[in-house]
């Protein structure tokens, strides 16, 4: 359990962020405030913490998640895969077929 005052201010306006909405608030790791990113779990199971404030205890929870890519960037890059591989099988043929 931790104390609202605990945390440092970063981290004060994302639980109050959350706590304002009563909903997910997700935040890239890279930009989660320290007292909250020491905290993730690395095996990306969801990790609750108790915040106490005001004399109401809240819980929280963080995990880390991989963003996947879109389905558009999975076809671009799948389309110069196989781009690559029709042009690489194109030119071994004109080179094995070219008459000295």
């Amino acid at each position: 359990m931790m104390r609202y005052q605990q945390l440092s201010t970063p981290a004060q306006r994302l639980f109050d962020r959350g706590s304002k909405k009563r909903n997910e608030v997700t935040v890239p790791y890279d930009e989660a405030p320290e007292s909250f990113a020491t905290l993730v779990p690395e095996s990306g199971y969801a990790e609750t913490i108790y915040i106490r404030k005001d004399g109401q205890y809240y819980y929280v929870e963080i995990s880390q998640t991989t963003q996947r890519p879109s389905f558009q960037a999975f076809l671009l890059r799948l389309g110069s895969l196989l781009g690559a591989i029709g042009l690489g099988t194109l030119a071994g043929y004109f080179v094995l077929t070219a008459e000295d």
